[in-house]
């Protein structure tokens, strides 16, 4: 095999300090939704006086999260109701790294699952983190390299706590950092279905395949889709809707940014608000003027600029700033008009992360600055509604990155480009009268 890898392994005494269940992250004392948060902490660990197998068990306990304290008696689980947890243990112990690569050149690695980790010193003594442990170290203290197991495709390093993935989503890390607040409102404002309806975006569900052209245009979603049918609250919060269980980045603007970008037309929910609530209270059966056909028009642009804006932002692949980058050009989760993806180019090292936009302008992220950077962050995706769920059914990882320059998508830099001129706007209308008539908006 040529893969290398690096894995963690546990030691039987690592168990004792539990294992922070994900699936039990949004559950509520006494199962009541207005109770106070309380997960369950998993304990793993092997008995060998069992008289059938498996020799593997688990108990559950409750977990104070205001304390760290371990709360109640054991209750045993059977391991079939954990297995989703404990292949997710052992992802995250497990890195795959490129042929003759040992851990310690840099500080993020990439789990086998697309998630990552903190290593600080590939030597005894030296520490490896998941996301948990360097949002809480008070209560989820760092695990401790213990002794090196050199082998021949890769390392072994016996560790004397479980690494902890992330707690947190995306929307969680915009939500409770309010210099994100510009953004993460215009993240949101696709949830006026009215405005968007209007505007020419169909909310009708096609019975094929459960969606409306309307779920092109939204970011954030609580609602788990599997094909025709969904689980409504299956996560923590609210999910990023354009993950697919894989490793993303957000670059994501800080109200500077915002500022900076609003002053290159990019839109703001109010304008298309106002514009809307013009024709509100008319009749649905009124005569379209040409007037309000413009102003649909109008607010269709500026609705798909917001999206086109915020989708540049997220980027395939997590990238963290480090000692060594992976450099070159990467595709983001917006398209141009043919479907293909906008891209950014990547630069960095020495705890630097460059990212340079299609205007050729560069921004760049300092490791350990004054600003967010590095943060990892972890989208979940459970088997019921948050309050019940008992299992991962998929998950999505971010690194999060605190911008103060905008990012565009577009050479000029604008985001105005449809309707910055009497032309211009001409043009975009005679295009979105023919995609309307086709019912392709």
């Amino acid at each position: 095999m040529s893969a290398n890898y690096a894995f963690f392994i546990p030691e039987d005494a690592a168990f004792d300090y539990y294992y922070l269940d994900p699936a039990s992250l949004a559950h509520r004392e006494n199962n009541q939704a207005n109770g106070r948060i309380q997960p369950d902490l998993l304990h793993f660990y092997y008995d060998k006086t069992a008289t059938y197998q498996p020799y593997l068990k688990c108990d559950r306990y409750y977990y104070n999260l205001e304390t760290g304290q371990v709360e109640g008696d054991a209750r045993q689980v059977n391991i079939t109701e954990v297995k989703t947890q404990l292949v997710d243990v052992l992802n995250y112990h497990t890195l795959v790294l490129p042929e003759g690569e040992l851990i310690g050149a840099n500080h993020f690695y990439k789990t086998k699952h697309g998630g990552e980790v903190y290593v600080d010193g590939n030597f005894v003594d030296g520490r490896v983190m998941g996301g948990l442990q360097l949002e809480s170290p008070e209560h989820f203290p760092a695990p401790q390299i213990k002794q090196i197991y050199n082998e021949k495709n890769g390392n072994a390093y016996r560790i004397s706590r479980v690494v902890q993935p992330p707690t947190k989503s995306v929307y969680a890390v915009l939500n409770e950092n309010s210099q994100f607040s510009e953004f993460l409102e215009a993240c949101s404002g696709f949830g006026a279905t009215q405005i968007l309806a209007w505007a020419g975006i169909s909310d009708e569900v096609n019975p094929a395949t459960g969606s409306s052209p309307q779920d092109a245009y939204t970011i954030f979603t609580r609602n788990y889709k599997m094909g025709t049918t969904s689980i409504e609250e299956a996560c923590l919060d609210y999910n990023v809707k354009m993950f697919n269980t894989y490793n993303y980045t957000l670059f994501a603007p800080d109200n500077a940014a915002m500022k900076s970008a609003y002053a290159n037309g990019l839109p703001k929910w109010a304008d298309i608000q106002e514009l809307f609530e013009k024709y509100a209270e008319l009749d649905d059966n009124h005569t379209v003027t040409p007037q309000e056909e413009a102003d649909k028009a109008m607010a269709y642009f500026k609705i798909k600029a917001l999206r086109d804006f915020v989708r540049y932002h997220f980027m395939t692949n997590s990238v963290y700033a480090d000692n060594t980058i992976d450099a070159g050009r990467y595709s983001t989760l917006s398209a141009d008009e043919m479907g293909i993806a906008k891209e950014v180019v990547l630069s960095g090292g020495g705890g630097q992360l460059n990212v340079s936009d299609l205007t050729g302008r560069t921004v760049t992220v300092h490791a350990g600055g004054s600003q967010l950077a590095n943060k990892m962050t972890r989208d979940y995706w459970f088997n019921s509604n948050k309050l019940r769920a008992s299992s991962i059914v998929t998950s999505s990882f971010c690194a999060v990155h605190q911008i103060s320059q905008p990012l565009s998508g577009e050479t000029s830099g604008r985001f105005d480009e449809a309707w910055a001129t009497k032309a211009a706007f001409s043009r975009a209308m005679k295009a979105y009268q023919q995609r309307k008539a086709k019912n392709e908006l």
